[in-house]
């Protein structure tokens, strides 16, 4: 007969489990009592995803379409109105100074769901009206879904794909649970009337749309403004979360064309001339939507501990050429969609945790869409599941206040033949067939200065860097095709345009 104490440490945030006797008890007792203590701390040792699945944060990442730098209430527009995109960046962070990977829209959306430049499995362009079979993210390239999905999360996307068509390259092969949206690049925000027999791009129309409305595998008939279904099918998934923590994706397809807008939206704006009213209607929607999303949130007591991160899929699709008709504004910025100056790739981005990161920040750092990848797995304490270096980077020191460095030294661009690089305050251009531009963002962020002559020793260093990352691209797996009026297909990559201005409504 022996005394006996136990004290085993758990891991439950630090706490202790003891086990204790206040008597004298005989060796097999004990022995009997210690299997018994350690196989049920065992049994809790193997579900590590359970006891820390409720101080982990849910993550919702919202990505509007084609959105002008300047048409946020948060980023100085006079005339539309955000309040509840606005109250992101209240609650946390607004970055001056966020960049995407490429001026149009699959690609960026590639670069972001993996963290990695898309160019380093081929992902360069659109798809395009008809796309090729291999279009979309590869299998050896780990969406963040997939991770987080590893990590015990529960992952839903609403919204628009754009970067896979065809069977084992759609949202539910790529990670997320549930998915309501459809795949290709565009479609009818209002279904078309019944007598119409051809959509957008000479489509034939599935229940009055150009893309077919999917809800996991099975086609539905969505009667709704695109926008508003999107906002109820996102509630929907938040007012549906178990015990597990969740990720959300929502990728809008507004505001790319078509411009189009129910009564009630385009009544908020009487004064507005017409293109501008309806686009500004189209925002107001979407802002409509994270309004509701935010509510939900709160409804449930969930937001204090969930990360958002807003942000736009390229620059606006303002001026002549790309989508001319289209009256985004992305001043003081040159460019729009389409090209590669400031205008095309430089976007909105708010980041809020209330729980976490300090309210009413403003970031001049310069950050990536490949940044949200690695910010959302370290928010969650998971592991990438792939094999592959992540060029994005995990901006909670920044945001936490823990270090101020720019997470990025350099940052790169490139389409087919077409390359960007920015390094501190120095950006570089080159374009095929055209003299290399180099601007100083920092004196001259419309980008009008070309200093490439007076600062050839920059150019040169510009060019080596670029010349190596490029070194080691694949080239394109594909280039967007299209198809003429004879059926035949025909290959033709989105041309990156020259600058000009956004047009004043």
């Amino acid at each position: 007969m022996i005394a006996w104490g136990l004290t085993v440490v758990c891991g439950f945030n630090g706490k202790h489990l003891q086990l204790g006797f206040s008597k004298a008890v005989s060796m097999k007792r004990l022995h009997r009592f210690i299997l018994t203590a350690v196989a049920s701390l065992t049994a809790v040792s193997l579900r590590p995803q359970m006891v820390i699945a409720d101080q982990r944060p849910n993550i919702v990442v919202v990505l509007a379409d084609d959105l002008g730098y300047a048409d946020l209430g948060a980023q100085g527009s006079g005339d539309i109105p955000t309040p509840h995109i606005d109250s992101i960046a209240r609650a946390g962070a607004r970055f001056t100074q966020a960049y995407v990977t490429c001026p149009i829209c699959a690609p960026s959306r590639a670069g972001l769901l993996t963290g990695r430049y898309q160019q380093r499995f081929g992902f360069d362009d659109n798809g395009g009206p008809d796309p090729e079979a291999n279009f979309g993210i590869p299998m050896s390239e780990k969406t963040i879904a997939e991770s987080l999905k590893a990590a015990g999360y529960r992952t839903g996307i609403v919204g628009k794909w754009d970067v896979g068509i065809r069977e084992g390259r759609r949202p539910n092969d790529r990670g997320f649970d549930e998915f309501f949206g459809f795949l290709p690049g565009v479609n009818d925000y209002i279904r078309r009337d019944k007598g119409e027999t051809a959509g957008l791009l000479g489509r034939p129309l599935t229940n009055g749309r150009s893309a077919p409305i999917y809800r996991n595998h099975e086609i539905v008939d969505e009667p709704d403004y695109l926008t508003d279904a999107f906002a109820r099918e996102a509630v929907r998934f938040i007012q549906q979360s178990d015990d597990r923590p969740f990720f959300l994706f929502l990728p809008f397809n507004a505001v790319h064309n078509p411009m189009s807008a129910p009564k009630a939206y385009l009544e908020r704006f009487p004064n507005l001339q017409k293109d501008r009213r309806i686009y500004a209607a189209m925002i107001s929607a979407v802002d409509d939507a994270v309004g509701q999303i935010m509510q939900s949130l709160s409804d449930r007591a969930l937001d204090r501990n969930t990360l958002v991160i807003f942000l736009s899929d390229n620059g606006g699709a303002s001026g002549q050429g790309y989508a001319a008709s289209s009256p985004a504004r992305n001043d003081p910025l040159g460019g729009r969609k389409g090209t590669f100056w400031e205008g095309g790739i430089r976007v909105p981005m708010l980041i809020s945790w209330p729980a976490k990161i300090a309210a009413g920040q403003t970031l001049s750092q310069p950050v990536s869409s490949l940044d949200v990848l690695p910010t959302s797995l370290a928010a969650a304490q998971a592991r990438h599941l792939s094999q592959h270096a992540l060029d994005g980077k995990d901006l909670l020191p920044l945001l936490l206040g823990e270090n101020a460095a720019a997470p990025h030294e350099t940052l790169y661009w490139r389409y087919h033949r077409h390359f960007a690089i920015r390094e501190s305050n120095w950006k570089l251009i080159a374009l095929e067939n055209r003299a290399v531009q180099l601007f100083d963002l920092d004196s001259d962020i419309g980008e009008t200065k070309n200093l490439a002559q007076a600062h050839p020793e920059i150019v040169r260093h510009l060019r080596a860097r670029l010349d190596q990352w490029a070194a080691d691209l694949p080239k394109p797996a594909w280039v967007r095709r299209t198809v003429d009026a004879e059926g035949r297909a025909q290959y033709v990559p989105l041309p990156i345009y020259e600058p000009e201005s956004a047009p004043t409504p």
